[in-house]
């Protein structure tokens, strides 16, 4: 399991994912109010993925389709949030 981030607004945080053939799951959750986290394949042509938190929930989103890669994690409201991985 990676390390919990706090991220305020605009804040991103990286994390790397299990090799092909092993899921990844990414975690997120909100704080206070209402969170928009926006998570990204790094490298890859794929659009953002946008995840709204409702406050004081976890929400968890399987990232394995980027295995092998990097997934980039970005605060895009405007309450912070706790993001982590299982990996």
């Amino acid at each position: 399991m990676s390390g919990h981030h706090k991220l305020d607004p605009g804040g991103v945080a990286t994390f790397s994912t299990r090799p092909v053939g092993l899921a990844t799951k990414l975690f997120i959750e909100g704080g206070e109010h209402d969170s928009l986290a926006v998570w990204h394949i790094e490298l890859c042509c794929q659009a953002d993925h946008q995840l709204v938190v409702d406050p004081g929930s976890q929400q968890s989103v399987d990232i394995s389709s980027a295995a092998g890669a990097l997934v980039s994690v970005r605060n895009d409201g405007w309450a912070a949030f706790s993001t982590w991985t299982d990996y």
